[in-house]
């Protein structure tokens, strides 16, 4: 095996060999925010993730650290210190809903496996798949006889889906089953689940239905959901905090919205 690239597997898989450390790296040359997410299953079959609100512990089982949170362009790398501590993990990337409208594949983003040796799985992220907060990156098999397998996803949660995936302890995974996670102490949240108070809320899932039959696609709608998407959290805060703002948004700006809507 050449020592600067990946054995071929079956199937399409990517099999390098357990020269520890092995290292997932999260590259992007926008200037969103993306998040580098390492979910686990160790030896005993206990799950855990690593990510920016928890970034892990060389020195302390099952020895997986998260070097950096990017907040701008750049990369986020985690490291595997003992591959043998594992059975498997799901890299994955998030994508704050801040950034607006986009996609991985507009950010440029990439994601570099590699071990100690040199050799290397590269997942280019291609699809233009807009509103997608989630991708599954590669799933890591580390009870493969052969070595390291390496499958190759670019798995898309549904749009608008906060929710993060789930990695079981026999190696599948799910997406959109799993935790919301925010940065900072405080929720966010768009203007209209705020005013109604939960993400599934009847006026909430009108409001979703009309941006989805008539704003995408359009140049207009594309363009209004852009704007949206970048100042909904913050205005959504804003009206949170002030009882009487947000009863005037919702009596006279959402409530007279969603019925002529769903007439």
């Amino acid at each position: 095996m050449e020592e600067d690239q990946a054995a071929f597997a079956a199937e399409g898989d990517d099999i390098i060999d357990r020269a520890a450390p092995i290292q997932t790296t999260l590259k992007w040359t926008s200037r969103e925010d993306l998040d580098l997410y390492c979910f686990y299953v160790t030896v005993d079959d206990k799950t855990g993730k690593v990510y920016h609100n928890h970034m892990g512990d060389l020195k302390t089982p099952p020895h997986i650290y998260l070097d950096r949170d990017s907040r701008k362009k750049g990369t986020e790398t985690v490291t595997i210190a003992d591959p043998n501590a594992l059975k498997y993990v799901l890299a994955a990337a998030y994508r704050e809903f801040e950034s607006g409208a986009g996609s991985f594949a507009s950010s440029e983003a990439r994601a570099v496996i590699s071990n100690a040796k040199g050799q290397t799985v590269e997942i280019c992220l291609q699809q233009k798949n807009e509103y997608a907060y989630w991708v599954a990156l590669a799933l890591i098999d580390f009870t493969d006889p052969m070595g390291v397998r390496i499958s190759k996803s670019e798995t898309y949660a549904e749009a608008d889906v906060e929710q993060a995936p789930v990695l079981n302890t026999d190696g599948t995974f799910k997406m959109g089953a799993g935790a919301v996670e925010f940065k900072g102490t405080t929720k966010k949240c768009f203007v209209a689940t705020g005013v109604y108070g939960a993400w599934d809320a009847p006026e909430v899932r009108t409001l979703r239905g009309f941006r989805d039959r008539y704003l995408r696609g359009t140049v207009f709608g594309e363009a209004f959901l852009r704007l949206y998407y970048r100042w909904s959290p913050p205005m959504a805060a804003a009206v949170s905090q002030r009882p009487l703002l947000k009863k005037w948004v919702k009596d006279r700006l959402l409530d007279p919205l969603v019925r002529h809507i769903g007439r």
